[in-house]
């Protein structure tokens, strides 16, 4: 297994592979609908390959913290995680997210995500400080975990926003 980043051409098969593993209602979800029609953020998306197949993929992607003040920050969104159903179990999984969390590091950049405590839990994510978020559709509160320096400082109630188009940006 090789992990390297995602390269634009690896769009066709990484959409094939989340349609494999998430299904055809995939862009419904509310992570889906947070991510919107963004990009990859440069250095924090990779793929696995096994056989020089793509076997996985991780990607984050830029989106808006709102505090309740009216005060914004930026904050990343960590997902879809994707492993091939036929490289299941083979830790496709563990070596794209311990990439992922060391790029994370790299940049020193919080991030949420939508997933299972158990799994994320050991590169760092936490449920707690996501608590009083509201998001664009339905999620469990429970799997909303965060990966911050300080996740304290990402308390209380907030909503998370899709990320601004470019040309909107300050």
């Amino acid at each position: 297994m090789r992990i390297r980043e995602r390269r634009a051409a690896d769009g066709p098969a990484i959409e094939r592979l989340v349609e494999a593993c998430f299904g055809p209602a995939f862009p419904a979800r509310t992570a889906s609908r947070l991510r919107g029609s963004s990009l990859p953020v440069e250095g924090l998306a990779f793929v696995a390959e096994v056989g020089g197949v793509i076997a996985g993929s991780v990607a984050c992607h830029p989106v808006r913290w709102r505090a309740a003040s009216g005060l914004e920050r930026p904050l990343l969104l960590l997902g879809p995680l994707a492993v091939d159903p036929g490289h299941r179990g083979a830790g496709v999984g563990t070596a794209l997210m311990v990439r992922a969390a060391a790029a994370l590091d790299g940049q020193q950049a919080a991030a949420v995500l939508i997933g299972d405590e158990p799994f994320y839990g050991r590169f760092g994510f936490l449920k707690g400080p996501g608590a009083e978020w509201r998001l664009p559709g339905p999620f469990e509160p429970a799997r909303l975990l965060l990966r911050a320096a300080s996740a304290e400082d990402w308390r209380g109630p907030a909503e998370l926003l899709p990320a601004q188009p470019l040309e909107q940006a300050a």
